[in-house]
Formats: C-alpha cells, structure tokens, sequence
C-alpha cells in the first residue's frame, strides 16, 4: 500500500490481472506463465525480420536461437524483462523496416514500438540514440544525406521522446542514472559487459547449433 516512483506501466498491467482475479499463489503461478509466453514472443519479429534476408528454414533458426540465451531464466520470474525483451527485438525489426524502407506507417509503428519499450522499462529510452546513431552509419555507408532527410518525423518525436523521459526522470530506477563510477570501474564493467556479448552471439548460439 505504499507508494513508489514510477516503475513500469506495461508490465502490471501484463501481470496484474490474474494477481487482482486469483489467490496469491495461483495468481503468481498464472503471472510467470504469461512471462514465459510473452518473452518467447521475441521468437517472433526475429523469424519475421529473418525471412527477408534468408530462407525459411535459417529464420526458423534464427527464431529458436533468440530463445536459448541465458536471460531466458527471467521468464520464471516476475520482472519486466520478461515483457521488455520481445520489444527490444522488435524495435530492431522495424527500426531496419523503417531504415529500409522509411514510409510514414514504418515510423509511426518504430516510434509507437518504442514508447512501448519505455513504458516497460524506462531504460528503453537509450533506444532513442541507438536509432539515431543506425541512421548516421546508414547514412555515412551510403555517403548519403537522405536518410536523415526521410526519416526526420521519427527522428524528431523520438528525440522528444527521449528528452521528455530525462527531463521527468527515471522514476525507481533514478539511482541507476546517478550513481558515480570511477573510469577504472567503468572500463572493467566494459570488459564484463564484452565478455557477455561473446558469450550470449557466439559460445551459447554455437552450443545451441551443436
């Protein structure tokens, strides 16, 4: 009954229901069933986005990849990872769609896609640069203005987006975005940070194939 700064918005109401409808034990056991499925859905925009670059059976491959990363033991619990990582994947599908192909409906999906990912976890503003710096490399390996020019209104309401999310704050996640670390523990975290992406695209997928 207390009260808290903002956490998420999507999340509860992703799990809220069967906690409000059922005792607590059944509700919890109902909530980490809807976790699982909704974090396996990331299977689904990878397979999408993979069946424009290569034939159904390696999307397929690509699908069931997405779904052997270690962090698929969060779907067992309750946090909103499980709801923010199928938007993670497909934000990344429709920011290529957009870069791609940057009609007003791909914009205005990336942009809605985005705002989704925030309201789960307030984290997923750094969405918000990651599109942008895709559009300067896009750009720059075309040697190329067009795509900041075509691809202006979303860049414009993202950049909104984001700087409204700085300006409110990041609610309970506020000591993450004040906390102080020396350049020594910033670098080592780097390395930890490199040695997980190692481990999550290549040892894991490789065990997987195997």
């Amino acid at each position: 009954g207390a009260d808290t700064a903002f956490y998420s918005l999507l999340y509860p109401a992703l799990i809220g229901l069967p906690l409000a409808l059922f005792d607590t034990a059944l509700g919890y056991d109902l909530a980490r069933v809807l976790g699982a499925l909704a974090m396996s859905l990331a299977a689904v925009p990878v397979f999408a986005w993979g069946r424009t670059m290569m034939s159904e059976r390696w999307a397929l491959a690509a699908a069931a990849l997405t779904l052997c990363i270690p962090g698929l033991a969060y779907s067992g619990l309750l946090m909103s990872e499980t709801a923010f990582y199928p938007l993670v994947a497909l934000t990344a599908w429709l920011a290529a769609r957009a870069l791609a192909e940057p009609t007003r409906q791909s914009q205005t999906l990336l942009v809605a896609v985005v705002v989704l990912a925030i309201l789960t976890r307030l984290q997923g503003v750094v969405l918000v640069p990651a599109f942008m710096l895709a559009v300067a490399i896009y750009a720059a390996a075309g040697r190329t203005t067009t795509p900041f020019v075509r691809l202006w209104p979303s860049l414009v309401v993202l950049a909104a987006v984001g700087v409204g999310v700085v300006a409110i704050g990041f609610g309970a996640y506020q000591p993450a975005g004040t906390t102080e670390y020396s350049l020594g523990d910033a670098l080592r975290f780097g390395v930890y940070h490199a040695a997980d992406l190692l481990l999550l695209v290549g040892v894991v997928p490789a065990c997987a194939v195997a």
